[in-house]
């Protein structure tokens, strides 16, 4: 769930409200009977850049697949209230292999600490997956430790999921943070596809070399 910030002025700004309010969500079936009511802390304060932004909360959804309305506010700020219908699908994390890895690019005179990196993954879909899928690509240092990383959630996709085509190739373009004191040296990068849900399964895919698996890791990472 996004929380929309509007910043009229020029310069960033601190988006601060006291008390600190909790996100209330309450999602309703189709006959208009609530079958999920939560609540988490905010994201606030928070740093609001120029113009439009948001900031990404991750919710509980429904254990049922189907059609609900999502109401969403924050506490004792009634304008803030927004409702949307949501379609929810069962993700499927198991079975065939769902796309094969057809590339990974970058730029690498981009890569330096404190650096945004443009990362592009092109998948070759090898099946209907049928459902809003989320996505990952991390830095992954010699020891297997994941160092930074950048996620498109489900719906974040044009087309999303749920309409990639078995034959189609579709890239998928990320924002990867890389932090102002990471160390200079060789790493890799991780890139998979999973269910936007409990344990987070991921989707068992083709590697580049032929060989399947839950994700891909790609050598050549050069932090300068």
């Amino acid at each position: 769930m996004s929380l929309r910030i509007e910043n009229p002025n020029p310069n960033p700004a601190l988006l601060r409200l006291t008390p600190s309010p909790d996100l209330q969500i309450v999602w309703r079936d189709t006959a208009g009977n609530i079958v999920l009511r939560q609540h988490s802390a905010s994201t606030l304060p928070l740093a609001a850049e120029p113009g439009t932004s948001g900031t990404l909360t991750p919710v509980e959804t429904p254990a049922k697949a189907g059609t609900y309305t999502v109401e969403a506010w924050l506490d004792g700020h009634p304008a803030t209230r927004r409702e949307q219908q949501v379609e929810i699908f069962h993700a499927e994390a198991t079975g065939e292999p769902a796309a094969k890895l057809v590339g990974v690019r970058w730029d690498p005179t981009t890569v330096t600490p404190g650096a945004t990196v443009a990362v592009d993954v092109t998948w070759r879909v090898l099946r209907p997956l049928g459902a809003e899928y989320a996505s990952t690509v991390q830095l992954i240092d010699a020891g297997g430790e994941r160092k930074a990383g950048y996620d498109l959630l489900p719906g974040g996709y044009d087309p999303p999921t749920s309409q990639w085509q078995p034959g189609q190739e579709v890239t998928l373009h990320y924002q990867l943070a890389v932090p102002p004191d990471f160390p200079a040296g060789s790493y890799r990068l991780l890139t998979a596809l999973y269910a936007w849900q409990e344990g987070y399964p991921r989707l068992p895919i083709v590697r580049p070399d032929g060989t399947t698996g839950a994700e891909a890791l790609i050598d050549g990472f050069i932090v300068r």
